[in-house]
């Protein structure tokens, strides 16, 4: 396998030699960071020209293959004004597909990146749309409009695959090697913070930071993070940190930066994905934005971004679960015990603590056996949030309901006395309220200086100090499940049971018609309300886009593993790996299904896809 590597990077360095004097976009430099390869073509947008080009490597020379002018005047529109970057292709739709009846095709564009998000760039839903008559576009129209006649070039150019769209508001084109030289130099820096940070060189480790740094998964700026790192680095000895799947997005003098983080010192380990937002100024980098994010590490792996072998989904071993909870326990469990008893092993702690609005009320839990036993150890008085019902939105003063992981605890003297005795974290928002558009951050449990009084935070659960120091006492700060609702629904084994044989049929039959190409019974897994984030397509445009696709595709072969599942609010998470071959077309990634019950059978409401490579190995020295 090393041989093969090293093979490839040298056929790359050659090709590169080949290139050297070759001037590409600037806003390239993401996808060359990304991938460490060129594609064959590409589209640049200039917007200030109204001009959209198509340019191919041809004889490792980039030729302009076709220049085409851009009907609605772009320019002027704010929102364009000041992007640019590389943003992908997501979707090609020809006129059959298309409602209005006047254009000819569509191609969707994958904006804003994640980089555009923390600069509060605000572009989204945008496409570059082919037209008869000019005369019926909208001056502030934010998409991008053509002629019917470049439309249909455009489709004969690039045979409906993802490539990478380019938008420059200057002619701003660079060698390539001076990409390398940049990244060379970013590289110098980010490694030197890393062995400031394992050395615990606490001075040169916080020069980093930029005077406008803010810490979005803390809430803390930069005087806060100061104080609130000191005291991490006094507590922690002999740390060691590595990064995997690390993926960036270089635009001018900022640089975004998201991997997976594995943190090690003498009394305390955490595993999570790290987003860094770097900016370069004055030709030196400083760390501009940081968020941490647990994440699940994968059970009985030393490489945490392998992928297991495919598994064949079956109800049996989960079913045969349910049964030893229900037959040792003689009794019933709250409904969201569901996520537990999913095939896919949950690193879970042994503790567990219910969280029930309606009584102001806590208690503690220990399991044993794999969660097959459950023990009562403790209940609390707690306070919830000021307002009832569950959290949708940043700053309405609720809690939120569902199945909730602690991520750290921070003790007392890092924090505003209103916290007591200290805090542990949870992961709101979790992968579910994310897709459903929820907002808001730094809900806790954590302790306090006053008076226990109901309904009294601002959505965090609040707790006497002592029972806190319980916790500390009794609780791994990382991973212990909460469970939050307003009141615990209790069910019998016989409903579990039934909950699990359809669920787990639902899955694999809606990868047995989709890979027979049974597409009357495939549409009737997805409700109406259904809708696709990534395609921008209700449930019209998605029957009919998937209605085409199963007539042009030829015979599919499909793979889904590694399986997380994730119930609450009456709405089922389901995300996994897909593996997807059919013809010479084959793609990768992540899929997540939303699910909602509907007469006793559980139904699509939404999917999410995001195209990943297969998990590598580490790069933690950049390369």
């Amino acid at each position: 396998m090393k041989i093969k590597k090293y093979v490839i990077i040298l056929l790359f360095l050659i090709t590169l030699n080949y290139l050297q004097s070759t001037t590409f976009p600037r806003e390239f430099n993401q996808f060359i960071y990304n991938i460490e390869e060129l594609p064959e073509s590409f589209i640049k947008i200039l917007p200030e020209k109204n001009l959209l080009q198509v340019l191919t490597i041809e004889d490792s020379v980039l030729v302009i293959k076709k220049q085409i002018k851009i009907l609605n005047n772009i320019a002027e529109n704010k929102r364009w004004q000041n992007t640019y970057g590389v943003y992908p292709v997501i979707d090609w739709l020809d006129v059959s597909l298309v409602v209005e009846s006047s254009l000819r095709g569509q191609i969707s564009i994958d904006m804003p990146d994640k980089l555009d998000l923390y600069l509060q760039q605000d572009l989204s839903n945008i496409f570059i749309k082919g037209v008869d008559d000019p005369l019926r576009i909208e001056k502030d129209s934010d998409n991008i409009f053509i002629l019917n006649k470049d439309m249909v070039s455009l489709f004969s150019f690039f045979d409906y695959k993802m490539i990478p769209v380019v938008v420059q508001h200057q002619q701003d084109d660079v060698l390539i090697e001076e990409f390398y030289i940049h990244k060379d130099d970013f590289f110098n820096e980010f490694n030197q913070w890393k062995h400031n940070w394992e050395n615990q060189d606490i001075a040169n480790y916080l020069r980093y930071y930029h005077s406008d740094f803010f810490s979005k998964s803390n809430q803390m700026d930069l005087d806060a993070w100061i104080n609130y790192k000191k005291g991490i680095f006094k507590n922690n000895q002999k740390v060691s940190v590595t990064f995997t799947n690390v993926s960036y997005i270089l635009k001018d003098n900022y640089l975004y930066m998201e991997g997976l983080q594995e943190y090690n010192s003498d009394n305390y380990q955490d595993f999570g994905k790290k987003i860094m937002v770097w900016k370069l100024e004055n030709n030196e980098w400083f760390i501009w934005a940081e968020d941490w994010y647990e994440v699940e590490k994968p059970i009985g792996s030393e490489k945490p971004v392998e992928i297991v072998e495919p598994i064949e989904i079956t109800p049996k071993p989960v079913i045969d679960t349910v049964k030893t909870v229900w037959e040792l326990n003689q009794g019933k469990f709250p409904y969201d015990y569901i996520n537990f008893l999913f095939p896919k092993l949950h690193n879970y702690n042994e503790n567990l603590i219910i969280v029930e609005k309606k009584d102001q009320s806590a208690a503690l839990y220990k399991v044993n056996d794999n969660y097959k036993n459950i023990e009562l150890i403790k209940t609390y008085k707690i306070s919830s949030g000021q307002n009832k019902g569950n959290k949708m939105k940043r700053g309405d003063l609720k809690t939120p309901e569902g199945l909730y992981l602690t991520q750290r605890f921070i003790p007392g003297e890092d924090l505003s006395s209103k916290y007591g005795t200290g805090a542990f974290t949870l992961n709101y928002p979790n992968q579910l309220d994310k897709i459903l558009k929820k907002t808001g951050y730094g809900i806790w449990l954590h302790g306090s200086d006053i008076d226990m009084i109901p309904f009294d935070t601002e959505g965090c659960i609040r707790f006497e100090n002592d029972e806190i120091i319980h916790f500390v006492q009794l609780l791994n700060p990382q991973n212990t499940p909460v469970i939050i609702d307003e009141e615990i629904k209790w069910y019998s084994y016989d409903e579990l049971e039934n909950e699990v044989k359809v669920v787990l049929h639902t899955i694999d039959y809606w990868k047995e018609v989709w890979q027979n190409k049974d597409f009357e019974n495939y549409i009737t897994l997805y409700l109406d309300e259904f809708y696709s984030d990534r395609q921008k397509m209700d449930y019209t445009q998605w029957y009919n886009h998937k209605m085409k696709l199963f007539k042009s595709e030829e015979d599919i072969n499909i793979n889904i593993y590694d399986f997380d599942f994730y119930y609450a609010e009456g709405l089922l998470l389901i995300s996994f790996y897909q593996d997807y071959e059919t013809g010479e077309y084959r793609d990768f990634g992540k899929k997540s299904l939303v699910l909602k019950q509907l007469d006793n059978q559980w139904k699509i409401i939404k999917e999410e896809w995001q195209v990943t490579s297969k998990p590598s190995n580490s790069i933690s020295k950049g390369e």
